[in-house]
């Protein structure tokens, strides 16, 4: 499958600083690679905080399950021409290679389903929307069971 299947979702969340006039930016990071590496990354600029990255290796049924979500959900089927542009509290960004075909979508956050039920695209934003909550909490959920496994003091 190494060949077969990229997935990249990046989220970049813009916030006010404490001087009302500036944006602090966090930026988070998932890559999946058809060989089963998944990378997190979490950096914030947020009261000083340092960057978590975090890697995992999956087992091919693990990968496999990955790959169902994003085949399940027609994403391929979308475009993002009617998508919102990325607006000052940031922007989402995926690209995605399945066998000869690559997708590439950036919109702006949306934080619940209400937001883009008014866009110009409810339907395909929403497709958007539920894959990457679903592969946010499913990925999440892998790196938290393999962080709790590895004893103290162990890298």
């Amino acid at each position: 499958m190494e060949e077969e299947f990229y997935l990249r979702f990046q989220c970049v969340r813009k916030k006010k600083n404490r001087d009302k006039k500036t944006y602090v930016s966090d930026t988070l990071s998932i890559e999946v690679t058809g060989n089963g590496l998944v990378t997190y990354k979490n950096i914030s600029k947020y009261k000083l905080s340092e960057e978590v990255k975090l890697s995992v290796n999956l087992t091919p049924i693990v990968l496999e399950e990955i790959v169902a979500m994003v085949d399940e959900s027609n994403i391929f089927l979308e475009s993002d021409s009617y998508w919102p542009e990325p607006d000052e509290f940031g922007s989402w960004e995926i690209e995605i290679v399945r066998y000869n075909e690559h997708i590439s979508f950036l919109t702006k956050i949306f934080t619940y389903s209400g937001e883009f039920k008014k866009t110009k695209d409810p339907e395909g934003v929403a497709v958007l929307f539920y894959l990457v909550k679903n592969l946010e909490s499913f990925i999440h959920s892998l790196l938290n069971s393999h962080q709790k496994r590895i004893p103290f003091g162990r890298k």
